[in-house]
This record gives C-alpha cells, structure tokens and sequence, in this order.
C-alpha cells in the first residue's frame, strides 16, 4: 500500500489527495487487496477518480479536423486476464469487478466524462458493441413482427400462420435463453429490481400464449370446457394482444435509446417525467381536495353522489369537456355554492398545472439537458457490461481488446461524437 491507499482508508480528503498526486504517488498501484488508490475513488472519492483517469489522455493537437490525443490504459483496462478480461479490482463488496463495472456499480456518471472513459466507451461499442445491438435489435423485431402477424392473420390454418408461430418460437427461446443466463449471474432480486427486466418477463410470459389463445379460440366450439370458452370467448386474446403491443413498444423505445442520434433526447425527456412525478404530486392534493369538497357537499344536500363519478367528472373539466350535469339534482343556495367550487376549482388547477409547466421547462429541462449525454453514456455501459459477461460475443472482445492494446500509449484519432 502507498499513501494514497492509507488516505482512501481514512480521511478521504481531496485537498490531501490531490497534494499527494502531484507529489508523484502513483494512484494506479495495487495492494495486497486488489484496491487501487482509483478503484478506492470511483467508490468513495470521485473527484479523485475524475483526476486520476484524466491524467491517462492528454490532447496534442487536431489533425485534419479531428483531435489527436494520447491514451495510456495501463492501470484502468490493462493488464489483461487472459483475452477477455480486464483489470480487476476488490470493491467494497469483496466482488472483482472491472474499472467499467465500478462506475456501473457505483453510478459514478460524472467519469463518463473524462477523455478515457468516453474513448473506451466509444471504442468499445463501435468495435464489439454495435455488432451485438444490430444482431439483438433485428432479433427483436422479428419477435414482434411474427407475434403482429399471429395476432392480425384471419386463419389459424394458414400457412402465414404457421410460419409466423415457428419464427416467434425460435426468437422466443433465444431471449428466453438470455433471460435466464442474466438472471443467474446477477440474481434474481437484482435482475428484476430494472423496470426493463420487468417488461422482459412480462413479454416472454405473454408472447408465447398467442399462439395458443389464437387456436384455442379457432376450437372453442369444440372443446366442452366452460373455463377454456369465458377465456377465449370474453376478448382475452385481443385485452393481452393490446398489452403486449404496448410493452413491446416500450421496449423499443429503450433499444432506440442506445443510437447517438436519439438516446440523449429520450434520456432528456426520461429525466424530466421523473422530475414530473414529484411536481405532479402537488397538484394530486388540489385535485382530492375538491373533490372532498364536492363529496361533502353532494352528501350533506341529501344528494350522494359515488366519489368515482366525481373524480372523473374533475379531470373531464381539465381536458375542456365541461358538462355541469352532475349540479342538475342540486338547487338553490347548495347549486350555488357548487359552482363557486366547480370554478375555485378551474381557477386554481390551471394556475398550478400552469406554473408547474414553467418550472419544468425552466430548471427541470435545463438540469435534465445539462446531464443528458452522460446519462445516455451510463445506459450504454450497462449495455456493454452486460453483452461482454454473454460468452458468445467472445470473438468481438478479443477483436476490441487486440485494438486497444495497439492504442495504447499511442496517439490516436479521436473520431466526432456524432459518428456514433
């Protein structure tokens, strides 16, 4: 251990820390433990991580309209274990993970941002990455291409039908297979803790009985089972074929969101619903407030009314459909003072539906814009962590590491962001 590593087991102070890298302690150094003074960082000091990695690439000077810069992986990727695997290091956990896995582990986003960390990334993708994505993007599409046809084709007879049937089995069982395989290595309580992984299931759960609903509900007539004809005869192959557009849909939304040219945008407005959610809870109170007012007061008139009826009643009137026949049973003073809160009601919601607008297009877009593009780097290396621990992309990660190893403390051609 240096002093670096005693530092990073004690004080953790950037002041000191920063002194003792300028002093030449090497902060790439490894101890009895398998901690590094960066891997130490990347948990509990990030900015000591920031400076360290940025002190692995130095720019020289553009050329032809791109930026040379010089890269040493020594201590961050290199030395290899074997072909595929990069140096590792003891987390906190006890687990050995890699430099890449460490960010993912810690959501260290800010390190995405640092020349190295953004070359690897982009290196990575353009050389194993993209390859995988192409191949699992054109996979899934078929899934829903074929799952579309056995839901839209007249006759379960058909030949259409058939093949269809057959190319959803196929595709099913291969992301089944990756399924599984993420489940085993992460856990399932992990694996399913991602919304994502949630909607994977639910796919892989639904997709599958389409083919089946669909030649059930062709042999209703025949089969003398009252729970096999409610379930095909009440519209439950159409009620699960209208989910599952929708889930698939969603998940496409979340491959689209790996291009360059679109995934910053989405992790931009992605940013700002979870930012909504919050806002949109002040508005929840005003919302249940009056509609309380109007329960109390349709109550106590002898005039009951079902709190459902009112509740749709309020967001119809949001939505300019403004129809007062709900107030028709009242009359006199208690019609009176429904429409004064039918119109305090009006009033207040669009001033705070209003203003919460402006806060989100203010502060809330500019803080989610601000972060975006390092956002969108983090799900792309989630991505590449996970197609990497996959075994059949082996070939790609020895092509990729062959040309980093050649990279190395090299100059090299930084291709424009928009290339990606």
């Amino acid at each position: 251990s240096n002093a670096l590593h005693a530092l990073m087991s004690a004080s953790r102070d950037m002041e000191t820390a920063s002194m003792l890298v300028e002093c030449g302690v090497d902060g790439f150094a490894k101890n009895d433990d398998n901690k590094s003074p960066l891997s130490m960082a990347v948990e509990t000091l990030p900015q000591l991580a920031e400076k360290l990695l940025a002190s692995k690439s130095r720019f020289e000077y553009r050329w032809w309209g791109k930026d040379l810069y010089w890269y040493s992986f020594d201590g961050v990727v290199f030395p290899l274990d074997g072909l595929t695997r990069p140096l590792t290091f003891a987390s906190r956990g006890g687990a050995s993970l890699s430099l890449e896995q460490l960010i993912a582990a810690n959501e260290a986003k800010q390190l995405l941002s640092v020349p190295i960390v953004r070359s690897l990334l982009r290196r990575k993708w353009r050389t194993f990455g993209e390859s995988v994505y192409r191949r699992r993007w054109v996979q899934y599409l078929g899934l829903v291409a074929s799952a579309n046809a056995i839901l839209l084709l007249p006759s379960v007879d058909s030949t259409g039908f058939v093949l269809a049937s057959v190319a959803m089995t196929v595709l099913w069982y291969l992301f089944l297979s990756l399924e599984t395989n993420e489940i085993q290595r992460n856990g399932m309580r992990t694996h399913f803790s991602s919304f994502w992984n949630l909607l994977d299931a639910f796919n892989l759960v639904g997709i599958p009985g389409l083919p089946l609903l669909r030649l059930l509900e062709d042999q209703a007539q025949l089969i003398d089972q009252p729970l096999i004809s409610s379930l095909v005869g009440g519209g439950f192959v159409e009620q699960l074929g209208g989910v599952l557009q929708i889930s698939m849909a969603l998940r496409a939304l979340q491959y689209a969101s790996l291009v360059r040219a679109l995934g910053p945008l989405l992790v931009t407005v992605g940013g700002m619903v979870d930012d909504v959610k919050s806002l949109f809870g002040v508005y929840v109170v005003v919302f249940v407030g009056f509609a309380n007012a109007f329960l109390v007061l349709f109550t106590l008139s002898g005039q009951p009314v079902e709190y459902s009826d009112i509740l749709a009643k309020q967001l119809l009137w949001l939505l300019n459909s403004v129809e007062l026949d709900l107030f028709d049973r009242l009359s006199g003073d208690v019609a009176l003072a429904a429409n004064a809160i039918f119109w305090a009601y009006i009033l207040i919601s669009y001033f705070v539906l209003l203003n919460l607008l402006i806060a989100i297009f203010n502060s809330t877009f500019d803080k989610v814009q601000k972060n975006a593009f390092n956002e969108w780097l983090f799900l792309r290396l989630e991505t590449l962590i996970e197609y990497e621990a996959q075994s059949e992309n082996t070939r790609g990660l020895i092509a990729f590491y062959e040309e980093l190893g050649r990279r190395n403390n090299q100059r090299s051609v930084e291709p424009e962001e928009g290339g990606d």
